[in-house]
């Protein structure tokens, strides 16, 4: 690593002062150290954040104290927070490696402030950004998924390692004899991440020496592709939409004349929850009679003759009632009765539309029981692992506004919804061989 051009041309371009004070993400990995040898010979201020997600356990503590005593030796202040990881990302219904990156980030944002710190370091490489355009590929994606990983962002991270290769970081470390720690999970290929940077990655390279060079020059073009893509979407929305307080007016004419009408509607909607299938079905509408109602995340696109017209949902008429424990308690103008009992072998469970037996071991009290809102999400019984928006939910079944109102959440701890009363339970609480207590909850009109 030229620390001195490469890393240096690095904060010109982006007119970093090297003068800043610098928190460096340092997980004790190879890119990582690397990154904080590099600071510290340029002599930068800089204070070491470590996260201990608690995933490989005496061996994430180890890491923590492997990166501690590296800073002791070096003088560099340091801080490690553990956190939680798998329950996070068990609650939250999503990967682990969403769940580390969101708790990483999150905690780096709060470090920031605290500190008042100008820039938050993390060790990317140029590897990396391909690894990202491959996975954004798999996924599908827009334009902006094909622009890598960017240098630098809105809140301040700094990636100064993206114009070194990984071969080049493992240059600079053995040049240098730089101690650093192995994630064993890293070479596991059961990860996307790790299948594209063991097996794809790779096969380009034999294809072409010069693949990262190559990508990271594609990913320049297509960043300023993307911004000359934004400026032309601004441009468009100043002829076809209208703001008039909270609710932005789309002129359907105006937009089916935009050369690209469906995308430039995404780019509108999306932000305000919609998904690709909701605003496909927006744009059908167009020459549709009025009055079709659409529902994102807290806003409502409702179709009119000339326009489009986007809001925020109304959320008053909100319903809500916490229960602490098993006994009846009154909700609106109906009553619901919670009660537990031991399962027995063999025992029926009843099908009735107003009452439903769950498993009374895998919830908690509080149970919330409140009117549905929109962004809820749950996983529907038969749907294991999957969550589906309540909004999309209630579209398969076709329920009216009335009726969507008419339907009762159960939320536990108010974090997972078990039960859309009266249509469906969560795949979280059925009940299985292994069951040992049941509770049955009964809505009474």
């Amino acid at each position: 690593m030229e620390k001195k051009t490469k890393l240096t041309d690095f904060f010109h371009n982006y007119d970093i002062p090297l003068s800043s004070y610098f928190l460096l993400g340092v997980s004790g990995g190879p890119d990582s150290m690397a990154m904080l040898h590099a600071f510290i010979q340029l002599g930068l201020q800089v204070k070491v954040l470590h996260c201990n997600f608690r995933l490989r356990g005496k061996e994430s503590d180890e890491d923590e104290k492997f990166v501690e005593e590296y800073c002791h030796e070096h003088k560099v202040p340091f801080i490690a927070k553990k956190f939680n990881t798998a329950e996070y990302a068990n609650i939250n219904k999503m990967s682990i490696e969403m769940a580390a990156r969101e708790l990483r980030y999150k905690w780096f944002s709060e470090m920031k402030n605290k500190e008042n710190a100008d820039y938050i370091a993390v060790a990317h490489h140029a590897d990396d950004s391909a690894e990202t355009v491959f996975i954004n590929l798999t996924r599908g994606t827009g334009i902006r998924g094909l622009t890598g990983i960017s240098p630098i962002t809105s809140d301040f991270v700094i990636r100064p390692l993206l114009a070194f290769s990984h071969e080049e970081i493992e240059t600079y470390l053995k040049e240098n004899n730089i101690p650093f720690r192995i994630d064993r999970t890293n070479t596991s290929d059961i990860y996307v991440r790790n299948f594209i940077r063991h097996q794809i990655i790779p096969a380009f390279k034999k294809i072409n020496p010069s693949f990262l060079n190559t990508i990271r020059e594609n990913c320049k073009i297509l960043q300023e592709t993307a911004a000359i893509f934004d400026y032309a979407i601004e441009e468009l929305k100043k002829s076809v939409l209208e703001i008039k307080n909270e609710e932005i007016r789309i002129d359907i004419d105006k937009t089916l004349q935009t050369p690209a009408p469906s995308t430039f509607l995404h780019e509108i909607l999306a932000p305000y929850g919609f998904n690709k299938e909701q605003i496909r079905e927006i744009l059908l509408t167009a020459k549709a009679i009025s009055g079709k109602k659409f529902y994102g995340d807290n806003y409502t696109v409702v179709k009119n003759r000339t326009y489009w017209l986007l809001y925020p949902t109304p959320k008053e008429n909100l319903l809500e009632v916490v229960i602490n424990q098993v006994g009846t308690y009154e909700y609106g103008n109906y009553k619901i009765h919670f009660s537990t009992f031991p399962a027995v072998i063999g025992i029926e469970i009843p099908k009735k539309h107003n009452s439903i037996w769950i498993d009374a071991d895998k919830i908690s009290f509080p149970i919330t029981v409140r009117t549905w809102q929109k962004g809820d999400r749950f996983m529907p019984i038969g749907m294991k692992g999957r969550m589906k928006k309540l909004s999309n939910f209630f579209i398969d079944l076709k329920l009216s506004e009335r009726e969507k109102q008419q339907v009762m959440i159960f939320e536990v701890q108010k974090e997972i919804i078990i039960w859309v009363a009266p249509h469906r339970i969560s795949e979280n609480v059925k009940i299985t061989d292994t069951t040992k207590n049941i509770m049955e909850i009964t809505i009474i009109s």
